[in-house]
């Protein structure tokens, strides 16, 4: 398995994203791995795999699953824990449990981290914490943190002030299909 992500890593980083297309990259992603047993987890890897920088995310994140022998349906059961845990309103477990899906780049637990900063839930409120939490989901791909990050720079919550990053961020939320993002962009144009 370290020999097929070696693999990997070095084809992405020699023929670049653009070349290498997207049925090349299944077809030797899945061949004869754990991703054989698991399509469902390897086709959403590969969704977000659209740029170079992503594609190298995604396979750190494999690695990092792999080294600690936990798959995507296991790191998911541990944002569900998160997630049941914010349901119950029990937020100091919830967190627990978000922080330890982080680890392996989950972004919807990042989200949920800058959502429970953003709004005090078992945490003191603090508006740059939830910024930063909500700009590491955004950069791994997080639509609705994509939107919060807009927002923040727009309203200068957490971050300084700044239309042209704002726009800029909502614009991505937008192109990822999340329609609060659609909505505020055409209120502000």
């Amino acid at each position: 398995m370290k020999f097929l992500i070696i693999i990997i890593i070095a084809i992405v980083i020699i023929l670049g994203i653009k070349t290498y297309n997207q049925e090349q990259w299944q077809k030797d992603a899945m061949s004869d791995t754990w991703y054989d047993s698991h399509p469902e987890e390897t086709a959403i890897l590969i969704s977000r795999c659209k740029d170079q920088k992503a594609t190298l995310q995604a396979c750190e994140a494999v690695k990092q699953f792999k080294e600690n022998n936990l798959s995507l349906s296991e790191i998911y059961a541990i944002f569900q824990r998160g997630q049941q845990s914010l349901d119950q309103k029990n937020y100091q477990e919830a967190m627990k449990y978000y922080l330890k899906a982080a680890k392996y780049n989950n972004f919807d637990a990042i989200n949920n981290i800058g959502y429970m900063y953003s709004h005090g839930l078992g945490v003191e409120k603090n508006p740059q914490k939830a910024f930063q939490w909500f700009l590491k989901a955004a950069k791994l791909g997080n639509p609705m943190s994509m939107y919060a990050v807009g927002i923040d720079y727009y309203y200068g919550k957490g971050t300084p002030k700044d239309i042209t990053k704002a726009k800029e961020w909502l614009s991505k939320s937008a192109n990822a299909g999340y329609s609060d993002a659609k909505n505020f962009l055409n209120q502000i144009q």
